[in-house]
């Protein structure tokens, strides 16, 4: 029998030694090369005829070096069973096998070393720090209410022709005046054929897309088959690419106003609330519009604050616990993966997408991970945190508004077309069940320590007292990690 030992050099990094004696390898590979010689079909030998000594010298050093390796597994997973170790990643040898003279006939002693981490544990978790942790709840304020009627009132204009830009929201339909230029810059046409009479390209602007009051007067009061010269200093940051073809960098472009519009925006009334709600919503005035959308937001958003508040928590655990990590281990994952990136990149030509040199940064945001497993493993313990069917049906309700509301559709309306499919669809993908019941069980954990006063009571918000709270940790954290990226792996 193998024997394999077992050298713990920190909490969280070990050596396996496995050490073969000659007895403990030939003779199982003599009885494998015996059974390979009565399969074998070798020309010139009939089934289960070919001599001992053609075997011996066609499969005897592989058959020795296969058994020797089966062996080696063998030890290192009885070895890992037996200690009930949580490997992290994947064991590393440091010695390389010496097979040389390796046959049936060796008296070799055979030595291989091996390095690997172990998943960090925590027996006790430190929580007296997370009273400063709160979850939030955003209620809309009315402003940011009202806000969102009108953008969801803007998605069911009409538009209105007119006959001259009389406000800063009439838009114009340009072309380039000049129509060979146009067709220059835009479809670069072939030398030798002629380019179109009509420009292909359509330009949309509003007095309000344009920087300042001087420029703004370029547009106000033209009417339709007038001219406008616009440079690209003239526009707002956010719609200069939609002319950066049309206008050159330090030069002018004349355009032709073909079209005059204006957006009409719809009544509210039933008709508009049902196009906004569905047609099964009970909404009926202004204000139980706003209602509904804070309620909306306050539902759809939950999740998301709670990912914030777990951030926070991981953060505060991971400042006021000591805890162990495989360092070791998790540089070489990191190096392997951006190996395999590489490779795979290589593979279907393409740029790797870690191709920077590695830091601490890559350590410290892989370390975070696994102090939180950790801790998270120790928090739900003591805590007899549980999934049952609800948190499942509402983790699937929540996953469902989720997607259909960030691709801009109404989970109400769609409910009855597309929620069967999405349940269906969610409950077959094992990696999707995965992440769901992760998330989960961390809402269920917070609410936990909420109700066990670990926690810091929950904290209501406006929606943009909440943008800039994470506007500030984000830029908090980025500070924090560009020191990190200072210091080279």
């Amino acid at each position: 029998m193998s024997n394999a030992k077992l050298d713990r050099t920190s909490p969280t990094e070990i050596n396996i030694t496995v050490t073969l004696q000659p007895e403990q390898y030939i003779k199982p590979a003599k009885a494998e090369l015996n059974k390979l010689a009565r399969t074998a079909q070798i020309k010139g030998f009939r089934p289960g005829k070919v001599p001992a000594s053609y075997m011996k010298k066609l499969y005897g050093e592989r058959t020795v070096i296969e058994t020797v390796s089966k062996q080696v597994d063998q030890a290192i997973n009885d070895l890992i069973k037996e200690e009930k170790l949580e490997i992290f990643g994947q064991l590393q040898p440091i010695n390389e096998p010496d097979f040389e003279g390796i046959n049936l006939d060796s008296d070799k002693t055979l030595e291989f070393k091996y390095t690997g981490g172990l998943m960090p544990t925590a027996e006790d978790v430190d929580v007296k720090g997370l009273k400063k942790i709160s979850r939030f709840e955003v209620q809309l304020s009315d402003e940011e209410a009202a806000q969102k009627l009108d953008d969801a009132r803007k998605r069911f204009v009409d538009y209105t022709e007119r006959d001259n830009i009389e406000t800063e929201e009439d838009f114009a339909t340009l072309v380039i005046t000049d129509a060979e230029l146009d067709a220059k810059m835009l479809a670069e046409v072939p030398e030798g054929e002629e380019a179109p009479k009509e420009s292909r390209q359509r330009y949309f602007l509003r007095p309000n897309d344009l920087r300042t009051k001087t420029a703004q007067k370029k547009l106000l009061k033209k009417k339709k088959g007038d001219q406008v010269t616009l440079s690209l200093k003239d526009l707002n940051d956010d719609i200069k690419e939609r002319f950066d073809k049309a206008i050159e960098a330090d030069g002018e472009a004349t355009f032709t106003i073909t079209k005059v519009d204006r957006e009409s925006m719809p009544e509210l009334n039933e008709e508009t609330y049902k196009k906004i709600f569905g047609e099964e919503t009970t909404v009926s005035t202004e204000q139980e519009a706003k209602d509904e959308f804070s309620r909306r937001f306050a539902e759809n958003s939950q999740s998301n604050l709670d990912d914030f508040a777990l951030e926070l928590l991981i953060d505060k655990l991971v400042e006021t616990n000591e805890i162990d990590v495989p360092l070791s281990a998790i540089k070489h994952r990191l190096e392997q993966a951006r190996q395999e990136e590489a490779e795979a990149a290589k593979k279907e030509e393409r740029e790797p997408e870690y191709a920077h040199e590695l830091t601490e940064a890559d350590r410290f945001g892989l370390a975070r991970r696994l102090k939180w497993m950790a801790f998270r493993q120790n928090l739900i313990k003591a805590n007899e945190v549980e999934l049952d069917r609800e948190d499942i049906d509402a983790g699937i309700e929540a996953n469902y508004i989720k997607q259909l509301s960030g691709m801009g559709i109404d989970p109400e309306q769609y409910r009855a077309q597309f929620f069967d499919m999405f349940k269906k669809n969610l409950l077959e993908n094992r990696e999707q069940v995965m992440e769901m019941t992760d998330s989960l069980i961390n809402a269920k954990l917070l609410l936990k320590l909420e109700s066990e006063d670990v926690l810091g009571k929950k904290k209501v918000v406006s929606e943009k007292e909440f943008s800039d709270i994470i506007e500030a940790y984000n830029k908090d954290a980025s500070s924090k990690l560009d020191k990190l990226r200072e210091q080279k792996l």
